[in-house]
């Protein structure tokens, strides 16, 4: 529903999307009801201003240090909305000023270890999963609950699917180059190690088949992460499967972000792998 919306957002006049938000207050402020979304206004149709508007209110709920009483959700739903506006209103002045055209689009919400489709895509532009130190489901409960995208019954199967998760190691053999950062990794961290590496190895085998040959390729993933102390070289993991699974590396762009704290002691690194498929 977020790629549905973000796409809408783009093709959407603001004025639209303003009233979409204000016609969602009243749910807002009805929040200790428990009253979920698409009971009362979400329609049907994707890319509508209210389909936007409730991602909105989708990020709001999430932030689960500032909502603590009825009236910080409406704050944060105003701060979420102004937020997107000023995006939208950037991108717009953009858009002119270069004079972009945007082109139709199709949002195909699938596994993508289960999409059946062959060499249709002519690019890769992803961000795999923090290697297990952010628990996704979990932190997106509350909006996946609430827009009822799923019930609490299903999430566990949900997480089941989650590239990394140490519970599950994969079976599929590593080549060794992958496998020589599972033997090195410390002893606590290995079966971390072992499960990021393995999934994250099987994923981009599967994208390979749905690009184009030569396609090109963008993939954003942080430096390092640590675990009790322990460095974990994410970035070499993820280029490392990404060459075995069959892509050429051409450069490794690194980008310090001095405003992120949660995961670092020190910049926080994040690097963008390019390449393309052979």
């Amino acid at each position: 529903m977020i790629s549905r919306a973000k796409v809408g957002a783009l093709q959407l006049d603001v004025d639209e999307i303003r009233r979409a938000y204000s016609s969602l207050l009243p749910v807002v402020r009805a929040e200790r009801g428990q009253t979920a979304l698409v009971d009362v206004k979400l329609p049907p149709e994707p890319w509508s201003p209210v389909e936007v508007a409730a991602v909105c209110l989708s990020a709001a709920l999430e932030g689960r240090g500032r909502v603590r009483r009825p009236r910080d959700l409406e704050k944060a739903y105003e701060s979420e909305f102004n937020r997107l506006i000023r995006q939208l209103e950037a991108f717009s002045i953009l858009r002119r000023k270069l004079g972009v055209k945007l082109a139709p689009v199709e949002v195909i919400q699938a596994d993508i270890m289960e999409l059946d489709m062959e060499g249709e895509f002519d690019a890769l532009l992803t961000s795999p999963p923090y290697i297990m130190t952010v628990d996704y489901v979990n932190e997106h409960r509350p909006s996946i609950v609430k827009l009822k995208l799923a019930d609490s019954s299903q999430l566990e199967s949900i997480e089941a699917k989650t590239i990394g998760l140490p519970s599950r190691v994969s079976a599929v053999e590593l080549p060794e180059s992958l496998l020589s950062y599972v033997k090195e990794a410390p002893s606590d961290v290995r079966r971390v190690v072992a499960a990021y590496a393995s999934d994250v190895y099987r994923a981009f085998k599967r994208i390979r088949k749905t690009l184009k040959p030569g396609a090109k390729i963008a993939v954003a993933v942080g430096k390092n992460h640590r675990f009790s102390g322990k460095l974990v070289p994410t970035t070499a993991i993820v280029k490392k499967a990404l060459e075995e699974a069959g892509y050429r590396i051409t450069e490794v762009l690194e980008i310090k972000c001095p405003g992120l704290s949660a995961f670092k002691r020190g910049d926080w690194i994040e690097c963008i792998i390019l390449g393309e498929r052979i």
